[in-house]
């Protein structure tokens, strides 16, 4: 998932630091978060997930790739200002390395996961359990939703 750019040493007030550059590959790890959070579904739901996930989380967001960047980071602060709302349990042996909450199943049959690591690092697995067909009726009658919500990606 990371391959190492370049190794160096950081001087600071006298003290060793080893950092790395590294190139992270995000496609495999937006699937890794994805099968982490079907493992998480299985292990709370007692049966697979077999709809699509969505992986969004400000981590992912990359120079190279504005229209995707910028629906990335948008759907991570709508699930943000959502969240302090879910009245789902929090869940997690050890709090300080990692958490999970289950947000309510919405209208649309979604679901998100929130996966928290070290109280910081917030990656959100969207369960969306409509068939392809179901989203293919609904998507031109909320298009303007869409639209509203998300903007025009083109700008």
């Amino acid at each position: 998932m990371l391959k190492v750019d370049e190794e160096d040493i950081l001087n600071i007030d006298d003290k060793e630091f080893p950092v790395q550059w590294v190139t992270v590959d995000n496609l495999r790890l937006i699937h890794f978060f994805e099968e982490i959070g079907r493992a998480i579904y299985c292990h709370e739901q007692k049966k697979n997930f077999h709809g699509n996930c969505r992986i969004v989380s400000r981590i992912f967001i990359h120079p190279d790739a504005k229209n995707w960047s910028k629906l990335n980071l948008r759907s991570t602060k709508l699930i943000e200002k959502e969240q302090p709302y879910w009245v789902t349990e929090i869940k997690g042996d050890n709090t300080d390395i990692f958490t999970y909450q289950f947000s309510p199943i919405d209208g649309f049959k979604c679901q998100t996961l929130s996966l928290t690591f070290y109280k910081a690092t917030k990656i959100y697995v969207i369960f969306m359990g409509m068939s392809q067909e179901e989203i293919g009726k609904i998507r031109p009658k909320f298009a303007f939703i869409t639209k509203l919500i998300f903007g025009d990606l083109e700008r």
